[in-house]
């Protein structure tokens, strides 16, 4: 059986123009099987309540055109000129075929009358009934003149009706607004005749009809596609903006947003990056070794080193809505364990050769040696005052670096949605930078979740963000597109890697790699870590495709090569499985793997409740778990891994440690 997999895109997309298109079928049935035009008088409530569902019919075909440029797959434009034509069409048709006003008089109008019983009949006659209203329907003279013309024979041929004469004035007979012949479509003069006959359409019509329609052709046609142009769709939580409801989130003359990437080998490297709204000419990052006093952005001359950035992205083409640039540089041949001070700098055009930088920071590289490392590790982050509490309390920890796994900012893929990469990049540079007494910096490792792609089994087109704004290796830097999964190396005795869970990469496609990863280390690294979003082993049920599948493709090499620890996410919640080898629990907990989870940074539940291996409804290869916000706390050495699960309020609401397989 084939699994299909929509994205969140297509999915929202389908929802806003299936479900008019459906409602439209619906009334157009309805109107269909219930609406007899001869038994109500155009004026009658019943006329209008059907009427009433053409024009919901009408709408509902502009609202599902409205969809193709709501999420960007039709500019705009292409999208308000065809509606605002169709709903000009469709009026007129409408008002064609409600209403004809017999108030001129000319000869065409005096034959019909005569043919009618006379203009001056009483209010017996057939002339008064119809004129009651002050207008007759125009199908209701031809029907009767045909009927007369049928019953005059040969005898009235001098009255027949003849809708080309027009006496000697330019009236003439109201044709279709919408339908011409191909005879009439080939000559030169038939826009003369469309115009006529709106103009009569116009003339002859109520007032308030033509004035109320117009108001609804500005609205329908035109207000509404530009509302929802570029719509937003994001969860956790969940919020809407459209292009008209936000407003630039970076400006001209400086960086809006910096952070630091964690390298393949972070003892000797580190990777830069930042937005900026303007083009920038030249790109480059100024450093030198060690602490320096003065920390304003204004001092970034004064530091020692510049390296040219490698990478300079423009997302214009993605956001549409404002110019973005990412600039990408990649800095190595550095000193292991020790503080660098650097400030990320760019010239444009305008600004005259002068520098626009940031303000003066630090990071420090990771030791090559066997010295402990510590890092934290958490996924699925909501905005909220636990995930800003929990991050707060992790740096008490003095970690090394940062790994979010996936669902970094519940974008879906969308472009509309940049605001809300923004906004987490914001909170996670904000909470992570300039931290300790040496005001560090800290680098971040990301891994790709479901919707970061809007999905899963997805291509890399549907990730424009992710793979934009991160990178984690220098071969990566200028390589399109950039691949979802990547090796790190820890001192000199562990490796992390990171894997795409089947969101652009499948297992098997990663495979290969991973075992050539692994061969060619030239240290004995046992202590292997390994991180991905969603998980092989569940605290709850999911997608049972995708964790049969890991366990099938990349679990075999994962107990052929010792692994000592698996960060998995994407469930918001926490878990512990035992220690696992081949999905059997292994007797011993230092032997095997040990997979945790699960994904609640701030997206879970303020909770203790915490249920353990003896709980009836707990998968066999679950110790512990709970639905609470966590995030891990993992200390490696070359012999051992501790970690520790803190919550919001920086109490561990589980700890374990675990030997290194040394095989």
């Amino acid at each position: 059986m084939t699994n299909i997999y929509l994205t969140y895109r297509t999915i929202f997309f389908l929802l806003f123009s299936l479900l008019p298109l459906a409602a439209l079928v619906i009334l157009f049935v309805i109107r269909y099987l219930f609406y007899d035009k001869s038994k109500h008088h155009p004026n009658s409530k019943v006329h209008v309540f059907f009427d009433v569902i053409k024009l919901l019919v009408v709408c509902g075909v502009v609202l599902a055109m409205t969809a193709t440029s709501t999420w960007q797959y039709l500019h705009v434009a292409l999208v308000i000129v065809p509606s605002f034509i169709f709903l000009v069409v469709m009026s007129l048709h409408h008002l064609k075929s409600r209403y004809y006003e017999a108030s001129i008089f000319d000869p065409v109008e005096s034959m019909m009358m005569d043919n009618l019983g006379g203009r001056n009949q009483d209010s017996d006659g057939v002339d008064g009934p119809l004129r009651a209203s002050g207008s007759i329907k125009f199908d209701e003279f031809i029907a009767l003149d045909s009927k007369q013309d049928d019953d005059d024979g040969e005898e009235d041929g001098d009255n027949t009706f003849d809708p080309s004469y027009d006496g000697g004035k330019k009236t003439k007979k109201l044709k279709s607004c919408i339908s011409f012949s191909p005879k009439c479509l080939v000559k030169l003069a038939w826009w003369k005749q469309f115009g006529l006959d709106v103009q009569q359409v116009i003339k002859t019509s109520p007032k308030k009809l033509v004035v109320s329609l117009s108001i609804l052709i500005l609205l329908v046609g035109v207000a509404m596609p530009l509302m929802m142009d570029r719509m937003c769709v994001c969860s956790h939580p969940m919020t809407l903006s459209t292009r008209m409801t936000r407003s630039p989130s970076c400006q001209n003359n400086q960086v809006c947003i910096s952070y630091l990437l964690l390298p393949e080998d972070p003892s000797q490297s580190m990777i830069f990056y930042f937005h900026t709204r303007d083009r920038p000419e030249v790109a480059y990052i100024k450093y030198q070794e060690g602490k320096v006093d003065n920390t304003s952005a204004k001092a970034a001359d004064s530091l020692l080193q510049t390296v040219e950035a490698q990478s300079m992205i423009s997302m214009t083409s993605t956001i549409v809505e404002e110019n973005r640039w990412v600039v990408g540089c990649y800095l190595d041949q550095l000193n292991p364990a020790t503080l660098y001070s650097f400030s990320m700098c760019y010239i444009t055009k305008s600004s005259n050769n002068e520098s626009i930088c940031t303000p003066i920071s630090r990071f420090k590289t990771l030791p090559n040696d066997s010295s402990p490392i510590t890092f934290v590790q958490g996924g699925d982050i909501q905005l909220n005052n636990q995930a800003i509490d929990m991050a707060t309390q992790s740096l008490k920890f003095n970690p090394n670096f940062v790994i979010i796994g996936g669902d970094i900012a519940y974008a879906e893929g969308i472009p509309a949605c940049y605001q809300r990469w923004d906004q987490k990049l914001k909170f996670l540079t904000d909470t992570y930078s300039n931290i300790t007494e040496d005001g560090l910096t800290l680098p971040f490792l990301m891994a790709i979740g479901n919707h970061e792609a809007g999905g899963f089994f997805q291509t890399s087109k549907q990730v424009p963000f992710y793979l934009n704004y991160f990178v984690f290796a220098k071969q990566d830097m200028l390589s399109s597109p950039r691949p979802t999964y990547h090796h790190h190396i820890l001192g000199n005795y562990s490796s992390l890697t990171v894997l795409d869970s089947c969101i652009v990469s499948t297992w098997a496609d990663q495979r290969d790699w991973l075992k050539s990863k692994w061969d060619q280390q030239q240290l004995p690294r046992h202590n292997r870590l390994i991180v991905y979003h969603v998980p092989i082993y569940p605290g709850n049920d999911g997608k049972k495709h995708i964790h049969n599948l890991g366990r099938s493709d990349i679990v075999p090499l994962f107990d052929q090569y010792n692994v000592t620890l698996v960060m998995e996410n994407h469930e918001h919640i926490f878990k512990r499985t035992f220690a696992l080898e081949g999905g059997q629990v292994k007797d011993n907990n230092d032997e095997g793997t040990i997979y945790v989870g699960g994904g609640a940074f701030g997206i879970g539940h303020e909770t203790n409740t915490m249920e353990t291996a003896s709980a009836d409804n707990l998968p066999q290869d679950l110790e512990k778990r709970s639905r609470s916000n966590h995030l891990w706390i993992v200390t490696i050495t070359p012999t051992n891994i501790a970690a520790i699960a803190i919550n919001s309020n920086g109490k561990s609401i589980d700890q374990f440690s675990k030997s290194v397989n040394q095989n």
